[in-house]
């Protein structure tokens, strides 16, 4: 991550996808031109019951969303 956001020159479009029950794509929202601004990480204690969160912020410089009901081909895993 400090590498990726020391140099905004590397840049990328990152898309989400919104899906319904049976994993089809029903809304998209495509960040352009998109770089990590801030990551926070948990702080882990042994002796906690916690559940450990992250927190990314994506810094971009334009928003497209989109309906992407046409495109109804399930998502592609990851």
């Amino acid at each position: 991550f400090e590498a990726f956001a020391a140099d905004r020159t590397q840049t990328r479009t990152v898309t989400i996808d919104l899906l319904d029950e049976a994993g089809l794509a029903i809304r998209r929202w495509e960040l352009l031109v998109a770089w990590p601004g801030r990551w926070l990480g948990p702080e882990l204690r042994a002796s906690a019951n916690e559940v450990a969160l992250e927190t990314l912020e994506i810094s971009y410089t334009q928003l497209r969303i989109s309906d992407a009901a046409g495109d109804r081909a399930p998502a592609p895993a990851s």
